[in-house]
């Protein structure tokens, strides 16, 4: 995820491309999922049925995902050293918890993706949509 103020879809496409590019000789169990958080809101509706509004940046984005431990950003700085962004914490995310941040998503956009991610790790503990 990355948060770019241009967001034409040549744009994105091109970044999506020299990403892959860069890790493509990496072998990795997991696909690179990436999106310009700046132009989210412009297919959010076609795909999850109702409108957002636009993202001011990447942290603003991060607030919303769907759970607390998804709710998460890494960069790196001009210095060189690592920044966490992690409104929600890190223990959720270190213990296996999966909690619904309510902020944008509904109940089932969450039970869909606790569906999917039960599947590919069994060991998660997840928190019901009533108890968030």
């Amino acid at each position: 995820m990355y948060y770019d103020a241009d967001v034409s879809y040549d744009k994105e496409c091109e970044v999506i491309h020299n990403v892959r590019e860069q890790f493509g000789d990496m072998d990795m169990p997991v696909r690179l999922d990436i999106k310009n958080q700046a132009r989210v809101h412009l297919w959010y509706e076609q795909h999850f049925g109702y409108t957002i509004q636009p993202y001011n940046s990447l942290e603003e984005a991060i607030n919303t995902w769907p759970t607390t431990a998804t709710a998460l950003g890494v960069r790196r700085t001009e210095g060189g050293a690592w920044k966490v962004y992690a409104p929600f914490g890190l223990n959720d995310l270190f213990g296996l918890i999966v909690r619904a941040n309510k902020v944008q998503i509904t109940q089932e956009i969450y039970n869909n993706k606790v569906q999917r991610w039960r599947a590919n790790w069994p060991g998660l503990r997840v928190i019901p949509w009533e108890l968030n």
